[in-house]
């Protein structure tokens, strides 16, 4: 049991750390950028907001007015790699333990089914927590650290700062399919 949980930790510490680097290099300088003016969810732009509340001064005594954009990933990539982590790790967590975690509440009042559903639950739900980690933490931790290196560059330069936060594919899709008026 120690060396399966010993994997499980390892496996756990590299997805995160290729979610990081994830993170850290789907952060882009786009120069001349279309205009957007759609208003978008806060939910879905609320790690570029952060940045741009701290950046906000810095930007009133700019020297030059710049079209450059600092691009952060969209929310739905963070919770697709966090999806994908979190069903790994459920899945590592279903082959080395269900029996384990069904012979500690097993009882004889009730079938064993019982027993593997509560189990697969359990797991199901930890799957959950690792997968919202990776998306609402790891992340975009990594892409803001980026962002800022790349905009206190900026900053040096006696340059503005603009940060933007990729579409999702939700709103890619209702815009798509979007009725003009």
């Amino acid at each position: 049991m120690l060396k399966e949980l010993l994997v499980e930790t390892v496996v756990l510490a590299i997805m995160a750390v290729i979610a990081h680097f994830i993170g850290q290099h789907s952060v882009k300088l786009i120069d001349r950028p279309r205009v957007d003016s759609s208003a978008r969810k806060v939910a879905r732009v609320k790690h570029a907001i952060a940045l741009r509340e701290q950046f906000r001064r810095r930007n009133k005594w700019s020297e030059i007015e710049t079209e450059s954009l600092i691009s952060l990933p969209s929310v739905s990539l963070n919770w697709t790699i966090g999806t994908i982590v979190g069903t790994v790790m459920t899945v590592l967590l279903t082959v080395n333990h269900v029996n384990g975690m069904v012979e500690i509440g097993r009882s004889s009042e009730h079938a064993i089914i019982y027993d593997y559903i509560i189990a697969l639950g359990i797991f199901y739900v930890i799957g959950l927590l690792i997968a919202g980690w990776i998306a609402e933490k790891v992340i975009p931790d990594a892409a803001q650290a980026r962002a800022r290196k790349i905009a206190h560059k900026r900053v040096l330069k006696g340059r503005s700062i603009r940060f933007y936060q990729r579409r999702s594919i939700d709103e890619l899709i209702i815009e798509t399919f979007k009725r003009p008026k």
